[in-house]
C-alpha cells in the first residue's frame, strides 16, 4: 500500500529574512513515495486441508488462513488454486499471499478411493462366495477382511468383483468387510473398510 507524505518544513533555515518572511528552500517541500512492508506467508496458519474422497469431479478443500491471530480474507488477502484434485491420488493447493501480503505455499492433500460394498454373501460347504459392489476410479486391486468368531481375522486381496473363500469351518459365523486399493507408483490409496456383514457356513 502506498502513500504520499507531504512535508512542509516551516523553520527558517538560518533566519529570518530581510521582510520578515521565514525563508524556504525549494528541497523544503518534500513528497516522498513509501512502500508498506508486506508480511510473508512463512507467518499464515493454514487449516481445513484434509484427505477426502474421490467423486470423479474437481475436489477443494474448505480453507481458513489465520495470520498474526487475525482470519483473512480469500481473495483479499490470499489466493488459493489447486493442481491433481479430481483423480485419486495426492493433489495440491497453492496458496499466495496478496495485498499487505506476499510470498506462496504448498499444501497436498490426499484423495483416497470410495468404499465398496458387499453386494451378496453365499454360504456354501466349508465356503463363502462374496460378491463386490466395484467403484469407480481405475481401482488396482480389492481386499476382503474375514474373521470366524473367536479367531484371528485373515485379509485376501483379489483384481475381480467377486471371490470364493474356502477351506472354512463349517457351523461358524464370519464377519466379512471390502475395502478398494489403488496402487500409484508403489504407493497405495486405500479406501475405508465397507460395512461389515456376516453369514453361517454350511
Amino acid at each position: 500500500m502506498k502513500r504520499v507524505v507531504t512535508l512542509i518544513l516551516s523553520v527558517a533555515i538560518a533566519a529570518a529574512s530581510p521582510t520578515g518572511v521565514a525563508a524556504f528552500a525549494d528541497d523544503d517541500i518534500i513528497t516522498e513515495d513509501q512502500q508498506t512492508e508486506k508480511i510473508s506467508v512463512s507467518n499464515f496458519i493454514i487449516k481445513g486441508i484434509e484427505s477426502k474422497i474421490y467423486t470423479g469431479e474437481a475436489i477443494t478443500c474448505d480453507i481458513s488462513v489465520i495470520c498474526n491471530g487475525q482470519t483473512l480474507i480469500e481473495g483479499q488477502d490470499y489466493a488459493v488454486s489447486y493442481t491433481n484434485n479430481t483423480d485419486i491420488g495426492k493433489a495440491y493447493v497453492k496458496i499466495s499471499g496478496i495485498g499487505n501480503y506476499n510470498g506462496t505455499l504448498t499444501r497436498y492433500f490426499t484423495i483416497k478411493p470410495m468404499s465398496p460394498s458387499i453386494k451378496k454373501l453365499t454360504a456354501g460347504s466349508k465356503k463363502i462366495t462374496v460378491k463386490l459392489n466395484t467403484v469407480a476410479g481405475d481401482i488396482t486391486s480389492y481386499q476382503i477382511y474375514y474373521k470366524k468368531t473367536g479367531a484371528t481375522a485373515k485379509k485376501v486381496k483379489i483384481t475381480s468383483a467377486s471371490k470364493v473363500l474356502k477351506s472354512l469351518t463349517s457351523g461358524s459365523k464370519y464377519k466379512i468387510k471390502v475395502r478398494a486399493i489403488k496402487d500409484i507408483d508403489g504407493k497405495n490409496y486405500i479406501s475405508e473398510w465397507s460395512s461389515a456383514k456376516s453369514v453361517t457356513v454350511k
